[in-house]
């Protein structure tokens, strides 16, 4: 069988299930024809493969804005069997369901997903520390997993496994409340150090949606950035990190803004949520203005760790 892998990858773990997968694959007998990434153009023989391995990381709870936009502008094609595979730190909430939704609309015949748990990579959360020995035990259970969920090319389960409709619906609220109202906020989290950065803009021309420009001799994320903590992980110098004090800024903001208009006479819940929304806008904002005129005093982490996910053919 001739397979077709599609992947994004930010910090590297949807890449490392890639390139398992397709080591994996060719070791069976399949022909594999590698899409390096979805930032690349496919190749005009991809259409001649006989089904397709998609690999998504998942990014609160649902997949990167990007990949969303990627998979509407797939070719239409006619009943091609595809498998979906997601990677996340051990929550796919509603990446499945919406990935399938969209495969489908492009006119592929999903007979597989399968959630395959990575170590935790967004960097706001204690769990992104993870110790060498932790990592490996989690990277040698996917490697595991990958070869036990490739066998649905040849023998595909009778039902496709997706998350259940009530997770899919409770994580659904929160990823469209991410995706439409708190992403751009997250965005003033990520901060560069003036003192390490060297300017040879390598966040720039790594970053998948093109949304880094250089401004006062130091990078600057724009609107469209999905998160994918790229530019952190490129970063020769280290000089780039996803604050957790900026983080602190917005939900401390936005648990003020909730209280200041739930004390509103007949305010109701939808005024209260205004102000939460509202108020985490205003930390994160309140935190960049901060950091650009105090950039070196203290508003990152000391010693944290960042992800230890750089993955290349050679850690096969």
């Amino acid at each position: 069988m001739k397979i077709g892998i599609r992947y994004f990858s930010g910090c590297g773990h949807s890449r490392w299930v890639a390139l398992k997968a397709k080591k994996k694959m060719s070791e069976i007998g399949h022909s594999v024809l590698f899409c390096r990434s979805i930032e690349e153009p496919a190749k005009d023989d991809f259409l001649s493969v006989d089904a397709e391995l998609f690999i998504f990381p998942v990014y609160f709870f649902g997949l990167p804005s990007n990949v969303i936009s990627y998979l509407k502008m797939l070719p239409v094609v006619a009943s091609k069997p595809a498998i979906l595979w997601v990677t996340d730190g051990g929550m796919s909430g509603v990446s499945r369901r919406s990935g399938c939704f969209w495969l489908k609309d492009r006119g592929y015949e999903v007979i597989s997903t399968r959630e395959i748990v990575m170590p935790d990579s967004f960097l706001g959360l204690k769990s992104s520390q993870v110790t060498p020995e932790q990592q490996n035990a989690i990277l040698s259970q996917a490697d595991e997993k990958i070869g036990e969920y490739l066998k649905d090319f040849d023998a595909p389960p009778p039902k496709v496994p997706l998350e259940s409709f009530l997770r899919s619906f409770s994580c659904g609220i929160v990823y469209f409340i991410y995706l439409y109202l708190l992403k751009a906020s997250l965005t003033r989290c990520f901060v560069a150090s003036k003192s390490k950065c060297t300017k040879c803009n390598q966040c720039i021309k790594n970053c998948p949606v093109h949304c880094l420009r250089m401004k006062e001799g130091l990078p600057s994320w724009g609107s469209g950035c999905v998160g994918c903590f790229r530019c952190i992980n490129s970063c020769p110098a280290c000089a780039i990190d996803f604050s957790g004090v900026g983080l602190l800024f917005g939900i401390t903001g936005g648990f003020c803004g909730f209280l200041l208009l739930g004390l509103i006479p007949f305010s109701s819940w939808f005024f209260s949520l205004v102000g939460l929304l509202s108020g985490f806008y205003a930390g994160t904002l309140l935190f960049q203005k901060i950091y650009q005129r105090f950039p070196e005093n203290g508003l990152l982490f000391k010693d944290r760790k960042r992800i230890v996910a750089h993955f290349t053919e050679k850690d096969l």
